[in-house]
């Protein structure tokens, strides 16, 4: 991954795999490769806000290579942590002020704050309890929380 806009194709590409598991019942990897997709977004949104599109370019034929620390900024990045992302991309208070206001992002807090990659390995027993397909459609819609990151 490249620039913002091939990390975002990245993103698309999880959830539209994860629909596809969500249609033929497997509730948990759809659980895992949405989270992944909502990765994504915030690392696009973290290279625009930063003025880096190249930040996740790691070929050495970049811009970015120049600057002393973009190493540390890269591995700082290489996390899979939401909340940690959330911070960075600047967006965790608007984040904190939506859970608030509107029932979606509220509905879902819960399931969002608890992904991590190591979901992967082990079916959370949260995952049972929800709808993956209405969790896909928040995350997906045009006022849905990757529609929002990007917009924000």
């Amino acid at each position: 991954m490249r620039t913002p806009q091939e990390i975002r194709l990245l993103a698309q590409l999880r959830l539209d795999e994860a629909k596809i598991l969500a249609t033929n019942g497997y509730a948990e990897r759809v659980f895992c490769l949405a989270g992944y997709g909502i990765e994504l977004a915030l690392k696009a949104k973290i290279a625009e806000r930063l003025g880096l599109p190249w930040l996740f370019d790691e070929k050495g034929t970049n811009p970015a290579d120049q600057f002393t620390g973009l190493v540390d900024l890269r591995k700082l990045l290489k996390t899979h942590n939401l909340f940690l992302l959330l911070a960075i991309s600047g967006l965790k208070p608007a984040y904190d002020r939506k859970r608030q206001t509107e029932s979606e992002f509220l509905k879902y807090k819960q399931l969002i704050e608890s992904w991590n990659e190591g979901l992967r390995y082990q079916l959370p027993e949260l995952v049972n309890s929800v709808d993956m397909q209405s969790f896909l459609n928040f995350l997906t819609a045009p006022t849905g929380l990757l529609q929002w990151i990007e917009a924000s």
